[in-house]
């Protein structure tokens, strides 16, 4: 796993988990200082707080209150995260965003977008995917599934890889949570099991398919920690989920969920 660590500037952790689910740091990273926050710009707080993602391997955020930005590096070599970052231009500033893989999407208006993120901070099949808001962005193959809030409910597209359109027999516009979803969102999709593992502020559910589309196997309140987060991430693997959460202040809580 690759963590993205800071107040006010920034680290990446290399963090291997072995067989007992203790884990180990590899090795750690600063970033450049051009990533640096104030004290007064919210880095705990979507949008500001950024993506560590292992593929491709990039870091990406909000480099400050308006500038969202990107830094290449190597799989095995955390170097690249010193050097300055590239700024993508045609990302707004101050919106919700979410990551994964070379796609990126974000708030735009009423609307959530998605489009391929260069390294050059260039934008690809730029393209509304859906109505709505605090999107989060999974890989499957074939290309990215979406999460996002429309009129007060939780919604899972699956979108083909080049158009970025509703995938043919895919999940299109489903509704995965009604009881008003708050919190920041996160999606990884279990290729093994052909689920999708959603988070939601302190809910999760396990998605699954079904005659008539999306079913929900399992859904489950998570309170690891005392205040609300508001950052979270999850990664799946041979049916064990891994989410990370971070509150506010600062705390932070990683939990490992099997046999969904």
């Amino acid at each position: 796993m690759l963590v993205a660590l800071g107040q006010f500037s920034f680290h990446v952790v290399d963090v291997h988990v072995d067989s007992d689910l203790i884990p180990i740091v590899i090795s750690t990273q600063q970033l450049h200082a051009d990533w640096r926050q104030g004290e007064t710009l919210g880095v705990y707080d979507p949008p500001y707080h950024p993506r560590v993602l292992a593929s491709p391997s990039r870091f990406l955020g909000y480099r400050d209150l308006l500038t969202f930005a990107l830094n290449p590096f190597s799989g095995n070599d955390l170097g690249g995260l010193a050097k300055a970052p590239t700024v993508a231009t045609e990302i707004p500033l101050y919106t919700a965003f979410d990551a994964a893989g070379l796609y990126v999407i974000w708030e735009h208006s009423d609307n959530v977008r998605a489009a391929l993120l260069q390294n050059d901070g260039g934008l690809a099949l730029e393209i509304d995917v859906a109505r709505g808001d605090t999107p989060g962005i999974g890989i499957r193959p074939g290309g990215p599934g979406v999460l996002y809030v429309q009129d007060g409910k939780l919604h899972l597209s699956e979108l083909g890889g080049l158009t970025l359109l509703c995938a043919d027999g895919g999940f299109c516009n489903e509704v995965i949570l009604d009881r008003n979803p708050t919190g920041p969102m996160a999606l990884a999709y279990d290729e093994g099991t052909d689920n999708w593992f959603v988070v939601a502020g302190t809910q999760v559910a396990v998605v699954a398919r079904g005659g008539m589309g999306a079913v929900v196997k399992q859904a489950e309140a998570l309170d690891s920690l005392n205040d609300a987060p508001n950052r979270v991430d999850v990664a799946v693997s041979d049916g064990t989920a891994a989410i990370m959460q971070a509150a506010k202040h600062g705390n932070s809580a990683l939990t490992f969920m099997g046999c969904f």
